[in-house]
């Protein structure tokens, strides 16, 4: 019975997609910074600039992993990438979903941190197996890193947007009110409302509490999505385990589908000549 080697063709695909994508948006918000194109005010070109430049990279971020530790990840983590970047650049940036819905930029924390803590659990799972056979509460330190993995992913994630904010005047955190960003000049990036409107906002609670409450409220969405992420994960993989294998498995395995087009794991050619 001859088998044939399964090429990861879905996700090269799907990076061919996704590099369009931001290539297209990095170029014309590139136009409107220069001026010649007005599609985003100045400083919601430089968050679509830098967003999608992170994208471009970010894209690759399950190849990267999987050099440098040596296993294969399966095509849902490269779906879950996929998603969360178009979510955030595309929809929330480039068509400014972030300021047209309420409670998007929420929504997407709680996301994607339940997302990072499947990965981070799935990863604890797999090197507690091959780094402690035999040992116990492997549970309990698998969600245990799945949850603080994700938490900590989502901080230095919070620290990219203040970096970012700082250096090259974007505005990913998001600290003027939505209501504000009506008020801003498309060409110059100019915030068109009178100091005593802005003074009058900021001496009230809502506004003299608006910065650090909404990094408080993205605090308990990143919370909140961690712990589901890890609850589910330890229950769904409890009853089908086939599952977390097909999402994370050793690099000295290779897939191959039969004569019969059935998908088989087999041990590398090395390995099995042990």
């Amino acid at each position: 019975m001859e088998n044939l080697v399964v090429h990861n063709l879905p996700r090269k695909v799907l990076i061919l997609l996704e590099e369009v994508m931001f290539i297209t948006l990095v170029c014309l918000a590139i136009t409107t910074v220069a001026g010649a194109t007005h599609y985003w005010p100045m400083q919601q070109a430089k968050t679509i600039i830098v967003g999608a430049m992170c994208g471009i990279v970010g894209v690759w971020g399950t190849s990267i992993i999987e050099r440098i530790f040596k296993i294969k990840l399966g095509l849902a983590v490269d779906v879950f990438i996929a998603a969360d970047l178009i979510l955030s650049v595309v929809l929330g940036e480039g068509l400014q979903v972030y300021i047209k819905v309420n409670g998007y930029d929420k929504f997407l924390h709680f996301i994607g941190t339940l997302q990072l803590a499947l990965v981070g659990y799935i990863l604890a799972k797999y090197f507690l197996k091959k780094t402690n056979k035999g040992g116990t509460h492997h549970l309990a330190y698998a969600i245990a890193f799945g949850f603080f993995f994700a938490l900590g992913v989502q901080m230095i994630w919070e620290l990219y947007e203040f970096t970012f904010d700082m250096i090259a005047g974007t505005g990913m955190q998001k600290y003027l009110p939505d209501e504000f960003m009506n008020y801003i000049d498309p060409i110059t990036g100019e915030l068109l409302v009178s100091d005593e409107q802005l003074a009058e906002f900021y001496r009230q609670f809502a506004g003299y509490h608006y910065a650090v409450e909404d990094t408080m409220w993205d605090v308990v969405a990143d919370i909140c999505g961690a712990a589901v992420g890890v609850s589910s994960a330890a229950l769904v993989f409890h009853f089908k385990p086939e599952l977390q294998d097909s999402l994370l498995m050793d690099a000295s395995e290779t897939i191959e589908v039969n004569d019969n087009d059935e998908v088989e794991v087999v041990e590398n050619k090395k390995q099995h000549n042990k």
